[in-house]
């Protein structure tokens, strides 16, 4: 349910001097701009991350051609191309990168704090059209502070960790203040009558519509049955073994970046989304199946608002940010090791084939899985 129409009609409305020619050619634009906005954000925090953590050791090429080639991964794999048909919360995961590396400043540049806490809380509330995007932009603030706050406790002390936690606060509290003019009617007509999805909220609805194995999940092969499902499979069937190979691409460079870059913050913040997308866009299905069934049905979340948590595919936007920003350390390191080749180092040689001959693979293997993304052939959707 798109709560705050306005934004929605704003942001196509934009376009409407191109109904002149075709309504066609107005959809493609609508839908392209909203994906060249979440490849540019994301770009943008994929560089900014590159930069502060890999400082003078990698080169401007490599850190563009890392950023470009995640920023890819972001808006073309199956998550992303089956969260774009649900077009408000697609506008909301555009701008999630953005929020994201304007956080993780805010916590590394405290006297910065209050032009970044106004920044968050603007884009917050400009990219939250879907009410879901109330609950997701909150997700987005916390496991930055925690991660922060766990690696940081012996430098900053507590002191720190409080600081931090109340500009946290503050974006919070200025959020709520931007929304206040739709959320405290909402509110309080919850109080009085149901006003959320009128979808059936019966526990076998919920397992139908939140069931995804574990396999596939991991794969952002999710279940997507609230809207028309994208299927991703092969081209042609002669592909179907190299096909089902490179959909272990983008989870292998996740680990690989995880692995080599684990002594920063940033990494294990990126490793939290992705964890704790896996856990909960699986939904229904297990292991820990009870987990979610508790986030639903649980006494913690109000009858009224369970409805937010009836599609678990949605939560398939932490996963693919999560995956996504370790990617492009992955692919760092990879472009990093081959350029180490050395004439006369025959060890040091053997060590960027290997690098080159995994990077070409991968490279291979991202077009591959992300088919339809590239032709625009998204079969019965």
């Amino acid at each position: 349910m798109a709560l705050e129409n306005y934004k929605f009609v704003t942001f196509t409305g934009l376009f409407l001097p191109l109904m002149g020619l075709g309504l066609d050619v107005y959809e493609k634009a609508v839908y392209a701009s909203a994906m060249l906005i979440a490849f540019l954000a994301f770009y943008t925090l994929a560089h900014h991350l590159l930069r502060c953590i890999m400082e003078g050791s990698f080169s401007w090429s490599g850190r563009h051609f890392s950023s470009a080639v995640a920023a890819f991964i972001y808006v073309a794999n199956p998550a992303a191309a089956n969260i774009f048909f649900d077009f408000s919360l697609f506008v909301g995961y555009a701008f999630a990168p953005l929020i994201l590396l304007l956080v993780i400043q805010m916590l590394d540049r405290p006297r910065s704090w209050p032009a970044l806490a106004v920044s968050v809380a603007g884009l917050w509330w400009m990219s939250a059209i879907k009410a879901h995007w109330i609950v997701f932009g909150a997700v987005l603030l916390l496991p930055p502070l925690v991660v922060w706050a766990i690696w940081h406790w012996r430098t900053q002390g507590f002191a720190g960790i409080i600081h931090r936690a109340r500009t946290i606060t503050v974006v919070v509290i200025f959020y709520l203040s931007f929304s206040a003019y739709w959320l405290v009617p909402f509110l309080y007509a919850s109080g009085e009558r149901f006003v959320g999805s009128y979808a059936p909220m019966t526990l076998e609805a919920v397992t139908f519509l939140s069931y995804a194995p574990l396999w596939d999940t991991i794969r952002l092969l999710g279940s997507f049955q609230a809207w028309p499902y994208v299927r991703f499979e092969p081209p042609t069937q002669w592909l179907s073994l190299p096909w089902t190979l490179s959909s272990l691409a983008i989870p292998g460079l996740a680990l690989y970046g995880l692995i080599w870059y684990r002594k920063h913050w940033q990494i294990w913040t990126l490793t939290l989304f992705a964890l704790g997308g896996i856990l909960l866009a699986k939904g229904m299905a297990p292991p820990l199946e009870g987990i979610y069934q508790s986030l639903v049905f649980g006494s913690l979340t109000p009858a009224n608002f369970r409805w937010l948590f009836r599609v678990a595919s949605k939560w398939n936007v932490f996963l693919s940010l999560g995956y996504s920003g370790l990617s492009a350390f992955a692919l760092a390191e990879l472009f990093l090791r081959v350029k180490t080749f050395q004439r006369d180092h025959p060890s040091a040689n053997r060590r960027a084939a290997q690098s080159l001959g995994v990077l070409v693979a991968v490279l291979l293997a991202i077009p591959l899985f992300t088919w339809p993304s590239l032709t625009g052939d998204y079969r019965n959707a």
